[in-house]
């Protein structure tokens, strides 16, 4: 069983999914941008 909030008539997951994996896909830049800065040092 599938439980979907809504929140403004929009499920909770169409919302949070696009978000966690720009979050994700964010911090991943982020630390492989890091770890090039940390190498060429």
């Amino acid at each position: 069983m599938i439980l979907i909030a809504h929140i403004a008539g929009m499920p909770v997951e169409e919302v949070l999914v696009p978000l966690a994996s720009g979050a994700g896909l964010g911090a991943l830049l982020l630390a492989r941008a890091w770890v090039m800065a940390r190498m060429r040092l």
